[in-house]
């Protein structure tokens, strides 16, 4: 049987496939670059070529692997190797983003290599946001509570995603009690999760559809229930929903739920996910901030 990972083995291991995808690249740049290319663009093409080539070799040799295991201590490791990693990939990250857009504000660029320069930042904005999803799965930041609607927490998340709905053809709906709501909650980490939600529910639903936010009052607790007509949590997934990297999409990371359930737990509320006839349901609850008489 094969021995568990431990912190130094995975870090060994990340240490190796780093070298060697650099080994890698120090021999290939010279015959897919000639030899009077500005320094500048050598370094950027090493950058490029070096995160393109480690990336999937991480994932491969490291993160897969670990996947597979529900250890809390493996869970744990996982999580300050995560720190770490992120932490080491920001800094060259930073660096050829602002390589890039030096080069993009030169008088001489042509349009094309405008137009691939943007390519390469928007992927590197993108990298920067898996990497922030990492630190926020190590680290999560404790609530920092204020009174506050929930509707105008959806309003907000509906401002930002209406673009994007209009030209996949989702409606959205904001349905409010008579009354309106208050919870003690962290504005921001609502934010974050409403938008997680609603986003998850929109890559499901490229060819049109609806999504409906219900806010409710029951028992004591604020309920915010998002309901799409996509076709809902598949069957492989449901069972593993809030579990960390588990995930039905290509490029996806496999953490937002499980970010969005802590949230949910360090407010004292829970998540929870099912599907419908039609779509997926989630719904979120939160102790309700009754006003004082």
């Amino acid at each position: 049987m094969e021995s568990p990972a431990t912190p130094f083995s995975v870090v060994a291991k990340l240490l190796a496939l780093v070298f060697i995808a650099e080994v890698a690249v120090m021999f290939a740049l010279p015959l897919a670059l000639p030899a009077e290319v500005d320094p500048r663009w050598e370094a950027l093409v090493d950058s490029c070529l070096l995160t393109m080539l480690t990336a999937p070799l991480v994932w491969w040799v490291i993160i897969g692997p670990l996947r597979a295991s529900a250890d809390a201590e493996k869970m744990a490791a996982v999580a300050q190797i995560a720190t770490g990693v992120a932490h080491e990939l920001r800094n060259p990250l930073t660096s050829v983003k602002l390589l890039v857009q030096s080069q993009r504000e030169a008088d001489d660029v042509s349009e094309q290599l405008a137009e691939d320069l943007q390519i390469i930042e928007d992927e590197i904005r993108r990298m920067e946001r898996s990497i922030q999803t990492f630190l926020d799965f190590a680290r999560p930041r404790r609530p920092e509570r204020r009174d506050i609607d929930p509707a105008d927490v959806v309003r907000r998340v509906f401002s930002l995603i209406k673009p994007r709905a209009r030209n996949q053809g989702v409606a959205l709906t904001l349905v409010e009690p008579d009354a309106p709501l208050t919870v003690h909650a962290d504005w921001e980490q609502l934010f974050q999760v409403v938008l997680n939600l609603c986003g998850n529910a929109l890559d499901e639903m490229s060819g049109g559809g609806a999504i409906e936010i219900r806010l409710e009052q029951a028992d004591g607790a604020v309920r915010l229930v998002v309901q799409d007509t996509g076709p809902g949590i598949a069957p492989q997934i449901r069972p593993k929903l809030f579990q960390p990297f588990v995930t039905s999409k290509e490029a996806g990371v496999g953490l937002g739920m499980v970010i969005c359930k802590r949230i949910a737990e360090a407010h004292g509320g829970s998540l929870q996910g099912r599907n419908l006839a039609q779509g997926a349901c989630f719904t979120l609850e939160l102790p309700g901030n009754p006003k004082p008489a």
